[in-house]
């Protein structure tokens, strides 16, 4: 995880939002779109293999912590929908990172 924190270094100062969320973990369904959404995943299928970047690999967003993002204004309303859309817990609140 380090290498994700160490990568939002680069391009996710300024204004923006702290993103933070809460799963129950025994709602592995959930748990795992959010983890597939926020970080990624592969498919290997048909001999080939197929990458989904995540979320945080985004200009404008940083991983901080587990169910912590910082992102900038203009992911604000992606990163919220697609936690809403779930049903999930989340907080959104106005930070500066820098």
């Amino acid at each position: 995880m380090m290498e994700l924190v160490r990568a939002g270094r680069r391009d996710s100062f300024g204004p923006g939002y702290f993103i933070t969320w809460d799963i129950d973990s025994t709602d592995r369904r959930t748990v795992d779109r959010v983890r597939q959404f926020v970080f990624g995943h592969r498919v290997q299928a048909h001999g080939r293999t197929y990458v989904y970047p995540g979320f945080v690999v985004r200009p404008g967003a940083r991983y901080l912590a587990q169910s912590a993002l910082f992102v900038r204004a203009d992911l604000r309303d992606e990163i919220c929908g697609f936690l809403s859309g779930l049903g999930v817990e989340y907080e959104s609140m106005p930070a500066t990172i820098g």
